[in-house]
């Protein structure tokens, strides 16, 4: 094959990859959601967790609803952090749910049994409004162990 016959089909391929990835970029809005749960099971922070969401999507009003969190594997840093993988899931008043994977690192604060959030979230399946969505969202936020209350605000985007 020539070597203008090369060149030819790397630049059409290029062309087809940056295609479809400006495709997907344009069914995608910025998010941003506000969270707070608490230990269904006060003797056990690490049981599920029921709260509350306002969800803030680019063109839309503020969307309220409710949340869960169920812990799915925890393990302790010897530096003091908790990795904690659980499964979140927003209900949306109109019955859509939008389920995610949270992967969090929980940093201890000088607060006893306060750590200091950051995780990434993963959209894994969505219903109603967000059937066949992909996303992912950047959290930061503050888990009470004294308490068994998380308080969070996530930002990322939702792609259809």
């Amino acid at each position: 094959m020539s070597r203008f016959k090369v060149v030819c089909l790397v630049v059409l391929g290029f062309m087809v990859l940056v295609g479809q990835e400006a495709r997907a970029e344009s069914g995608c809005i910025p998010v941003s959601i506000q969270s707070e749960a608490t230990s269904i099971d006060p003797t056990n922070v690490f049981a599920m967790y029921n709260g509350t969401m306002v969800a803030s999507m680019e063109g839309m009003p503020p969307m309220p609803g409710a949340t869960t969190i169920v812990p799915r594997e925890i393990r302790v840093g010897d530096d003091g952090t908790i990795h904690l993988s659980s499964t979140l899931t927003a209900f949306l008043p109109d019955g859509s749910t939008l389920k995610q994977i949270d992967d969090a690192v929980l940093d201890p604060t000088e607060t006893p049994l306060l750590y200091r959030v950051n995780s990434r979230v993963n959209i894994v399946e969505g219903t109603g409004v967000f059937t066949n969505t992909v996303g992912k969202f950047i959290g930061h936020g503050f888990f009470n162990l004294a308490t068994g209350h998380v308080e969070a605000a996530v930002d990322g985007k939702i792609c259809w």
